[in-house]
């Protein structure tokens, strides 16, 4: 968004009721990385009335990587974050809730149906001791069976 370029000196700019309000944002910009055209006080606050400061406007970055300058500036009420804050939650909770959708859907179609170990299926018969158990999965992973009296 272009910004607007205008001049109004005031020398007593800092006593005015704007310049008390606006102050308070160029001592922030001020210490913080920013365009030449904001190095002064007249000049910032010849910008901000000039490009949309109100009374209970905020100043925002438009691209928080960037430095504070004319271009990346912009003024946004209190109403206009608390819409941007909403937008950014329910974004984020959809984001949530699809992803959540999707794990759901990949856990159950990647699950097997029954674990053959536990489940006996309907062809084998039910296994009554725990050595018909660790014999079964002896012999499912090449192994011997142990002898029937017991396990050596």
């Amino acid at each position: 968004m272009p910004y607007r370029k205008c001049s109004s000196y005031d020398p007593n700019l800092r006593k005015s009721e704007a310049g008390r309000r606006l102050y308070p944002y160029w001592q922030k910009v001020r210490h913080e990385p920013h365009a030449e055209e904001f190095d002064d006080f007249p000049d910032f606050h010849a910008w901000a009335l000039c490009n949309g400061y109100t009374i209970g406007a905020k100043l925002c970055k438009i691209d928080e990587s960037k430095l504070y300058s004319p271009e990346n500036c912009i003024w946004k009420s209190k109403a206009e974050r608390q819409a941007e804050r909403e937008a950014a939650r329910e974004a984020e909770k959809m984001a949530r809730k699809e992803e959540k959708a999707k794990a759901k859907t990949k856990t159950t179609t990647e699950r097997p149906k029954t674990d053959e170990r536990i489940i006996r299926s309907r062809d084998q018969p039910m296994i009554h001791s725990w050595n018909q158990m660790v014999n079964k999965i002896r012999i499912a992973n090449g192994l011997p069976p142990f002898p029937e009296g017991g396990e050596n």
